[in-house]
């Protein structure tokens, strides 16, 4: 049977996936037909062979052939190849810190750009996601809360007094009524989740923190790993952050490789 990315692709929107997701599954099924014709389980199993032979990590790889298993139930086809099998990784890493943050907002401020300080603000300190952060309306601020649709899913985000005061100068100056939003359009048409990433990679590069640190997820565990750490409410940190499973929530506890070691070191005295 041919390959029928049309339809999957029509599939995919009927479900109400995420554009990203709906991309990602695009993807890897268009990446899988440049080599192959036909979405078998033989096939399947080649390309995922392919990939771990052309280095891709175990999480690429296992998203790609999640996709392809998606397809190939759609499709009627019987395939169901396995995932790769992974440790499971014990510690939070590649998290921006609490003084990366803040010269990140200092470098901002300085360079008066209030929309950039304002962004950077609010995904540390309500620690949404990026989706969500895009359809953040002036309401949110004066309100101090916001019901935001993501993924199928509806949620209440809340904004912290500290937040509203704060950016309360810059949102006071907004003709339109999104918080962010696509140059020109004084609040009128809110900006995208690539625009937002793609100001975080300048930014980075711009301030001198490190890339792999600045993007939009890093806020977000940055805001779970500190609310955990001072007030250890698992329970409401997972309501907070839109978690179906407190187990989701628990990363936060965890610690990078480098507190792990450093712990290490101070408790090993024998």
């Amino acid at each position: 049977m041919s390959i029928d990315a049309g339809g999957w692709r029509r599939h995919l929107v009927d479900k109400e996936l995420a554009r990203n997701t709906i991309d990602s599954y695009m993807y890897a099924l268009n990446d899988f037909a440049k080599m192959y014709s036909e979405v078998t389980k033989a096939s399947v199993v080649e390309y995922k062979r392919d990939l771990m032979a052309s280095g891709k990590t175990p999480k690429t790889i296992n998203c790609r052939i999640g996709a392809l298993n998606q397809y190939a139930a759609w499709a009627g086809i019987r395939c169901g190849v396995k995932p790769i099998k992974t440790q499971k990784q014990y510690s939070l890493d590649n998290v921006i810190t609490l003084e990366q943050k803040d010269a990140l907002l200092d470098g901002l401020m300085a360079d008066k750009d209030m929309q950039g300080w304002a962004m950077v603000s609010t995904l540390a300190s309500t620690g949404v996601r990026v989706a969500e952060l895009t359809q953040l309306r002036k309401t949110f601020v004066v309100d101090g809360w916001q019901t935001i649709s993501n993924k199928g899913k509806t949620r209440r985000v809340c904004c912290p007094q500290r937040l509203s005061e704060s950016v309360s100068p810059y949102y006071e100056s907004i003709g339109g009524p999104f918080l962010f939003f696509k140059h020109g359009t004084d609040g009128h048409a809110p900006i995208s989740c690539r625009a937002v990433n793609y100001r975080l990679a300048k930014y980075a590069e711009r301030y001198d923190i490190p890339r792999k640190v600045c993007h939009a997820h890093s806020f977000r565990h940055l805001f779970g790993k500190e609310f955990a750490r001072r007030n250890g409410n698992l329970t409401l940190l997972a309501d907070l952050m839109g978690h179906s499973s407190v187990a989701t929530t628990q990363i936060y506890t965890r610690m990078s490789e480098q507190e792990q070691k450093q712990t290490l070191d101070e408790v090993v005295r024998w």
